[in-house]
């Protein structure tokens, strides 16, 4: 299989959306796209802004700073979840 690319995104509180892709062989796209999350998720993004300068963003559940999704799409799974409400 061939390289196969996936877009992560990132979503400020402030409303603006970071994007970067990842690529990986096609059988290894969900485990690599799944550490990067991973990774976001532990300690922050490390945002490359222009190629110079270099930002930290949180990952931060309340308040109004920091990132609080992240998610990427056609990402195959053997769990899909289900939502319900009580």
């Amino acid at each position: 299989m061939g390289l196969e690319k996936r877009t992560i995104s990132l979503y400020h509180r402030d409303g603006r959306v970071f994007k970067y892709d990842v690529e990986a062989e096609g059988t290894r796209i969900a485990s690599k796209v799944t550490e990067h999350i991973q990774r976001i998720a532990d300690s922050g993004y490390y945002r490359h802004n222009d190629g110079k300068e270099y930002e930290l963003i949180p990952v931060i559940l309340d308040g109004d700073r920091g990132i609080y999704k992240i998610k990427s799409t056609d990402i195959p799974t053997n769990f899909p979840d289900r939502t319900e409400r009580t």
